[in-house]
């Protein structure tokens, strides 16, 4: 799937080099109307309130933010970031639990195991290839936005299936993290755009190719021909999966290192995906005028909740279910101890997460149950009356549970599964229940 993913990547760029000319000049330079975004206004008594997509009174609302670095430092090692992330200011972990960094050498088949155990592995572990780096973020992204990202993810990367995982993290402790995170960066300096053309930053972004890799939701595009930016392909098809949608910039992005971003990715922040386009300071000025001001449309509703389907009026046993579902989508995180090896996260715990104990590589590992948490071990196909509305019983909830945390609406009962990925189809889950409802047979 990986490598099917790569290939469309780099065939949509040649497409795009065949088919596409360099052309179009800048319009002629305008008067334009300082950048300034409205303020938020508090509901209880219309004062104005911090929010952190403000532009014009950003630097205030950045300056408010205040957390603890020493804790925040000690936090990243509880909740386990040099997993995933590179820039933790943490050991690198050792290989059992390296998560992105044993994807990777699967992915490149480094790992000293028979190409037919490696095949297999890389379908389970096509996800979690490329992770950012999270070494000087206070140099491109708002503090209260790292918080709020790391107290309640969302999904900024379209073209790529995962995105960060709902952890338990407090917004206290979020906010000490993203003291560490951001420590040393530069005061927050007011981003006045008074000398910036928006229209013209349109028409540039659109032309200079960033729609290759970027969407930008609900904002209209120039009606220009497209520049290809001279990039290999690999190196593309990885800036394209990890490309952000440029909607979520205003409260994402420092707006007084937007522009200087723009122009030249590199200057700003060591090893960044995104290219420098060739644009001169004032370009990057109207480009960043753009991507701060343009109207938006409004987002989409999210999506409503799930219908499960009826369950199946036949039978269904243990290893129909594994090879469809729990070896395909759960097992990499819910192994069973063995004399090698990590269990996973789901068993063993991590993340901040407690050892849960949930075991489905093997049909006696799924009659164990889970830890709860009072510690007693309880069947994860028992009937919870809180539960009912996802399903009714622990295995079950936590797959609804994924989709509403997908729409935004997180369940605080149990935790959607599989983490940082989309929802299991309604068929998958029907398949689940069915088996469940049967009493979850072994034949």
């Amino acid at each position: 799937m990986n490598f099917i993913r790569t290939a469309f990547r780099v065939l949509l760029l040649a497409i795009v080099v065949a088919g596409l000319t360099a052309c179009g000049q800048p319009g002629t330079r305008r008067e334009q109307a300082p950048v300034v975004a409205p303020p938020a206004v508090n509901a209880e008594d219309g004062t104005p309130a911090p929010a952190h997509d403000e532009v014009a009174g950003w630097a205030a609302v950045e300056s408010g933010i205040h957390g603890d670095a020493t804790r925040g430092k000690a936090l990243i090692a509880k909740y386990e970031c040099n997993r995933c992330h590179a820039g933790t200011g943490q050991p690198a972990p050792d290989f059992l639990h390296q998560c992105v960094g044993c994807h990777q050498r699967i992915e490149a088949r480094t790992l000293p195991f028979p190409k037919e155990k490696l095949d297999e592995w890389r379908r389970q572990t096509r996800h979690y290839i490329t992770t950012p780096s999270l070494a000087a973020l206070g140099r491109t992204l708002r503090p209260s936005w790292v918080v709020s990202f790391l107290h309640e993810p969302v999904k900024i990367r379209p073209h790529e299936e995962e995105w960060m995982p709902q952890l338990r993290i407090p917004e206290s402790d979020a906010r000490d993290m993203a003291a560490f995170l951001t420590m040393g960066a530069e005061a927050p300096r007011a981003a006045s755009m008074a000398d910036a053309d928006a229209a013209r930053g349109k028409e540039i972004v659109s032309r200079k190719g960033c729609f290759l890799c970027h969407e930008f939701t609900g904002a209209s595009r120039a009606d220009v021909t497209m520049e290809v930016p001279p990039m290999a392909a690999e190196a593309f098809a990885t800036g394209h999966s990890q490309a952000p949608d440029l909607r979520i910039t205003r409260a994402r992005f420092r707006p007084d290192a937007l522009a200087k971003w723009i122009r030249d990715p590199s200057s700003v922040r060591d090893g960044a995906l995104m290219p420098a386009l060739g644009l001169t300071e004032e370009e990057a000025r109207d480009a960043a005028a753009y991507i701060l001001s343009t109207p938006l449309a409004p987002e989409p509703p999210p999506e409503p909740p799930l219908v499960r389907l009826p369950v199946l009026e036949r039978h269904v046993a243990y290893e129909e279910v594994a090879a469809r579902v729990f070896r395909r989508s759960c097992t990499h995180c819910h192994a069973d101890p063995g004399p090698n090896g990590d269990p996973g996260p789901g068993s063993t715990g991590g993340f901040g997460f407690a050892p849960r104990g949930v075991q489905l590589l093997s049909f006696p590992g799924t009659q164990l149950g889970f830890i709860a948490d009072d510690g007693v071990r309880r069947s994860l196909f028992a009937r919870e009356p809180a539960l009912d509305r996802l399903g009714g019983t622990r295995l079950v909830a936590a797959l609804v549970a994924r989709h509403e945390e997908v729409a935004g609406r997180p369940v605080p009962e149990v935790r959607g599964m599989p983490m940082g990925l989309p929802g299991l189809s309604p068929e998958d889950i029907q398949l689940v229940e069915t088996w469940v409802s049967e009493g979850a047979p072994r034949l």
